[in-house]
């Protein structure tokens, strides 16, 4: 694994500060589990190997109109492709040694699942409004909401464009007070 997740914090006066935190994720998973197709009236587990970046945008922003009245923004970006090969079926889970865990499938085995490779733009992104009505006594409305987008595979990863997608389908809304 690799990562890289930099931030810069800019406090532009005593009410208003900004953080970004741009980061970018490199992971590889020998044994990641994809599929357990059922072949002869049992499952059939079946592990991969999973090639994933993931490239993300932590922004924070908080201002305070006065002492008892606050505003937070939380945004977070990302966009992660998955990409997974080297099927194996787990045959012995308990084995002393890890090569006889498991027996490699051969591209053509019926037990490789269809090509369980991801790509995936999301966006998480909430708003906190705090009123301080009295001493210890405060009020918090919230806004917060989640989008998805799963774009093909057709073209090679790029983040900006999987982001963008986002923005197509409506995305639910939560409120609370």
């Amino acid at each position: 694994r690799l990562a890289l997740s930099p931030g810069v914090t800019l406090r532009a006066s005593d009410r208003l500060s900004l953080s970004l935190a741009p980061a970018i994720d490199w992971t590889t998973n020998g044994w990641q589990y994809p599929a357990a197709p059922v072949v002869g009236g049992r499952p059939r587990y079946v592990v991969g190997r999973l090639d994933q970046t993931t490239v993300s945008l932590t922004t924070r922003i908080d201002l305070a109109f006065s002492p008892k009245l606050t505003l937070q923004l939380y945004a977070q970006p990302l966009a992660s492709d998955g990409l997974f090969g080297e099927f194996k079926e787990v045959v012995s889970p308990r084995a002393a040694r890890t090569a006889d865990r498991v027996r490699l499938l051969a591209p053509g085995d019926r037990l490789v699942p269809a090509d369980p490779s991801y790509r995936v733009g999301d966006l998480s992104a909430n708003v906190v409004l705090r009123f301080e009505y009295r001493p210890g006594s405060a009020l918090y409305a919230v806004w917060t909401q989640d989008r998805r987008a799963t774009p093909g595979r057709e073209a090679a990863f790029a983040p900006a464009r999987d982001l963008i997608g986002v923005f197509g389908p409506p995305p639910p809304n939560t409120f609370l007070v």
